[in-house]
């Protein structure tokens, strides 16, 4: 589909300027989330990419079809699926006590990116 082409596209081209929350969480309060393009970390043995849910409605919208596409993708298991709603809850920032350095965004595994990519398809083939 059109939404995740663009989301795929997004993830891929901008990851580079993701801010890496394996090698550096932001102290609470020194960072305002979403002020970088993306985040990315390791969570439960596996590579993920956030975002806000401002940032991915900037990029797919919020309409019916945006709502489609994350149900496909949570039911393809490329985007980690909450008990309800569409976000969870994950570290973001270090230095609060318990739950107050997490916070809610919208989680995908990194295969996405090469899932979608038909160069990796054919390496892995």
């Amino acid at each position: 589909s059109v939404l995740r082409k663009k989301l795929v596209e997004y993830l891929d081209g901008h990851r580079g300027e993701f801010m890496d929350l394996d090698h550096k969480r932001p102290q609470l309060g020194a960072h305002e989330l979403g002020s970088v393009p993306g985040y990315a970390a390791t969570y439960g043995g596996q590579d993920w990419f956030y975002l806000t849910d401002k940032q991915l409605g900037a990029i797919i919208g919020s309409g019916p079809n945006a709502a489609s596409l994350i149900g496909l993708l949570m039911g393809e298991n490329l985007m980690e699926r909450p008990k309800r709603g569409r976000v969870v809850q994950r570290p973001i920032f270090k230095g609060g006590k318990g739950t107050k350095n997490y916070r809610w965004v919208h989680a995908f595994k990194a295969e996405i990116i090469e899932e979608d990519d038909p160069e990796y398809v054919e390496l892995v083939a």
